[in-house]
């Protein structure tokens, strides 16, 4: 499943802008005027989770939808970063679809974060990964002097081999150019594709390939069901 070049990435873009231009986000944003990934980048902000938290809330306690996803939310899961920090993130079917075409493939290896389905497997390589065109939208942020540039985000094509670079991501969950706390390191560029590796998350190292980060799930209905440990 390489990623064909930047017109997969276009044409998944285009999909999430169109199934969610109706939401309040949507219509802020003229999701339904953008036409290239030009014009997307143009309007959008780079965005953190302390921008999506209190819309988040809004969900959970309230009971509101249509904010930044048009789809009804399954679940909720809480993960904790390297920080400590408590992160809700909203699960959809249409996300937990996608999840399961994508563990069903024949790989060993999934690249996921809590908000982000990222990469597969490279073939006999448990520490490289090429993106998942069809599972979000990718743009990459230069490491310089130890800080993420986010206006200076890169598309896929333009990684250079040894480069680090944080993950921003647009996927159906709602989250639009949404700065994930991953910071990958591309190993070599194949036919145009960038192969990545984990760098780290946040200023902490993490083995990708064992055990990650523990996550709670909470029902839609506020009940937490028993802890579950996820695998990068």
């Amino acid at each position: 499943m390489m990623m064909d070049k930047h017109e997969g990435q276009s044409k998944t873009l285009m999909e999430i802008l169109m199934n969610n231009r109706n939401t309040d986000y949507g219509r802020r944003y003229g999701f339904e005027e953008i036409k290239t990934v030009g014009q997307f980048r143009g309007r959008l902000p780079v965005a953190h989770y302390g921008d999506y938290a209190p819309l988040i809330t809004l969900m959970r306690e309230l009971g509101e939808s249509n904010i930044f996803t048009s789809d009804d939310t399954l679940c909720y899961i809480l993960s904790f970063g390297c920080g400590g920090e408590a992160r809700v993130i909203p699960y959809t079917q249409r996300y937990m679809e996608l999840f399961g075409a994508a563990s069903a493939a024949d790989t060993p290896y999934l690249y996921f974060s809590p908000e982000a389905l990222i990469g597969v497997g490279v073939a006999d390589s448990p520490e490289e990964y090429t993106l998942l065109p069809y599972a979000g939208f990718f743009e990459f942020a230069p490491i310089r002097g130890g800080v993420m540039d986010e206006a200076g985000a890169l598309l896929p094509e333009e990684l250079e081999a040894g480069g680090e670079y944080g993950v921003i991501v647009t996927n159906c969950l709602g989250f639009y150019r949404y700065k994930t706390d991953d910071v990958v390191r591309v190993s070599r560029i194949e036919k145009g594709v960038p192969v990545i590796s984990v760098c780290r998350r946040g200023e902490a190292t993490t083995d990708f390939s064992g055990i990650g980060e523990n996550r709670r799930f909470l029902g839609t209905a506020g009940k937490d069901t028993p802890a579950t440990t996820a695998r990068y």
